[in-house]
């Protein structure tokens, strides 16, 4: 094919113009490699000194604090089980389990309530059919703890996951703690892959990000809130697809961060098929535009420092650089074709020995800072990598499309496998199994992980009625302390105890105590892209005795005591103790 001389030169500046774009985005990300070291070297110290007697990492971090783990599950029979004998097997053992339901059209639930049933802190609860983020929120408000952990159905935790995301609640401003999710199932050659490059996006790029104080997401298969913090700034919206990244986003105007804990491993299911893969991907990149449009006033905002500049880097690298990357293949291949020789052979064997020693480097390295050396038998993959990136950005191109066509929102949810194929998930699993007289197969084993005896039916009682507390919870010690602005009214649902109870669930009805405002909820002050922060103090009137919404009042608290008023920040008044009647717990 001959080309217009002219059309050739046009071509070739546009290639050189974009390359050059790209070969800056790209290099950016080499600033990360002494910042993720810097983050080992601090972290190691501070283990070094506490291990000496140094002062503890932080008060969350001991034995006494509550934790409420929501494990929202659609079709996940094959799954479940071990999330939760992982969860209830972990060292820290102060924390209730609460399992939603979302509708499933297999045995999810049934087993969900055989679980229940086999360990007193697990709740087991259904919902119609209305999304992970309804789910989550359905489980946010029956939760009582002071940390709120979310967790996939797919995850399995080691005994020291919850411990180790409680220490990254080291500072007040701290509203959330990520921890370092891994592949579960390598027993594909996709799945292999995965676990390889994944060391880098975790390894190396959270832990940077962590020193900057700009980790944009708290990934929604381990992902630890402060109560607190959600109660300012609500819970997760449920018209979106990247509900985990917009609640990132939306705590950092409402002035609290995200922190990243390295060593809180959950292992999970990567997408073992193209299709599974390519569906995972859109649905994530039609989070990341989504809420793009939602916060676009962070973007690149001098207010928010490195996030809000962290933000403009993630739109050019996240957003203009798949489009780019295409750009360059399809100009590539025109040039090509019309027999252009784009540059000399010499040059490309030196951009070649350049490119494929850098990427295995820092493969290396991210896997020397997850201490996971173990994974190098898979780096025989790499080569695959240009394919996948171009595969990802191809995913971007499919976002856009729907986005701008204005789609129906799909979840898109991964076809589980219950494989566990790696060694440190499996022992655990294996630890619990021996109490339990159970088996865990092999992951040749083309079968479920766990097998479990259902009750029969007609066993989950005739419908006993208990006490409600005055926020739709269960009264008793761990009744909700306070209610979470959430986006709209849950309907009613049917609720398994571990007792087999059952009971009717009414929709929660978001009511304040005489504030004199409405509580910020997604819906009303996210979805316009404003985040309200609470400035005033209003003094809410005293309750009468019989209000049920009335808490009381304790006398003044020791410096021992763990519920004593929540310290302030320097630049935002005590917000949430001041707006609720008695003692807030401390960061």
């Amino acid at each position: 094919m001959i080309l217009p001389p002219q059309f050739v030169y046009d071509l070739l500046v546009a290639l050189i113009v974009i390359g050059t774009v790209i070969l800056v985005l790209g290099l950016v990300k080499l600033v990360y490699v002494p910042l993720a070291g810097w983050f080992e070297v601090r972290d190691r110290w501070r283990r070094r000194r506490q291990r000496r007697g140094g002062p503890a990492p932080t008060a969350l971090a001991g034995p006494s604090t509550f934790v409420s783990v929501v494990v929202p599950g659609y079709n996940e029979s094959a799954v479940i089980a071990n999330c939760v004998h992982s969860v209830v097997a972990s060292a820290h053992t102060n924390l209730e389990v609460i399992l939603v339901d979302d509708g499933s059209s297999d045995d999810t639930y049934a087993i969900m309530q055989s679980l229940a049933d086999q360990y007193d802190v697990v709740r087991a609860i259904t919902q119609p059919n209305s999304g992970k983020g309804a789910a989550l929120n359905r489980g946010a408000q029956e939760a009582s703890g002071e940390i709120l952990l979310f967790v996939d159905s797919d995850g399995v935790f080691l005994p020291d996951t919850i411990t180790e995301l409680l220490r990254g609640f080291d500072d007040p401003r701290v509203g959330a703690v990520c921890g370092d999710d891994r592949p579960v199932n390598t027993d594909r050659l996709q799945t292999r892959l995965l676990t390889v490059i994944s060391h880098v996006g975790t390894g190396l790029v959270r832990r940077a990000l962590h020193i900057l104080r700009c980790l944009p997401i708290v990934s929604g298969n381990i992902g630890a809130f402060r109560r607190d913090a959600l109660q300012e700034s609500g819970l997760l919206r449920e018209d979106t697809l990247g509900e985990d990244l917009e609640l990132t986003w939306r705590l950092r105007s409402f002035g609290y961060r995200a922190a990243f804990a390295p060593r809180a491993l959950v292992y999970a299911e990567s997408p073992s098929s193209l299709r599974g893969l390519w569906k995972q991907r859109v649905r994530w990149a039609r989070g990341l535009l989504q809420t793009v449009r939602i916060h676009a006033r962070m973007i690149a905002n001098p207010r928010y420092g490195t996030f809000g500049a962290y933000l403009l880097y993630t739109v050019l690298s996240m957003i203009l650089f798949p489009i780019l990357q295409l750009a360059v293949l399809l100009i590539a291949t025109v040039l090509l074709t019309a027999d252009v020789t784009l540059l000399p052979v010499s040059v490309w064997q030196l951009l070649l020995w350049l490119g494929l020693p850098l990427a295995i480097g820092l493969v290396i390295y991210a896997m020397v800072l997850n201490r996971a050396l173990q994974d190098l038998r898979f780096a025989w993959t790499l080569p695959l990598w240009p394919a996948y990136s171009v595969l990802m950005s191809f995913t971007m191109l499919r976002a856009l499309w729907l986005e701008a066509t204005n789609a129906p929102a799909r979840w898109n949810k991964l076809e589980r496998t219950g494989v566990v194929s790696v060694g440190a998930a499996r022992s655990g699993l294996e630890e619990t199994a021996l109490t339990r007289g159970a088996t865990v197969p092999s992951p040749e084993d083309d079968v479920p992980t766990e097998v479990i005896e259902l009750p029969p039916d007609g066993a989950a009682g005739s419908g006993g009625r208990l006490p409600w507390g005055p926020f739709g919870g269960l009264t008793g010690n761990r009744a909700m302390a306070r209610p979470f602005p959430l986006p709209s009214q849950r309907s009613a649902a049917t609720c398994l105890l571990p007792d087999s109870v059952a009971l009717q669930l009414r929709p929660h009805e978001h009511r304040a105590p005489q504030l004199g405002r409405p509580l910020p909820t997604p819906s009303a002050d996210v979805r316009s892209g404003r985040s309200r922060r609470v400035d005033a103090r209003p003094t809410p009137a005293q309750p009468s005795p019989d209000d049920p919404w009335r808490r009381p009042t304790p006398a003044e608290p020791s410096p021992d005591d763990p519920w004593r008023p929540t310290p302030t920040f320097p630049d935002r008044p005590t917000a949430m103790a001041d707006l609720f009647p008695g003692p807030a717990h401390e960061e």
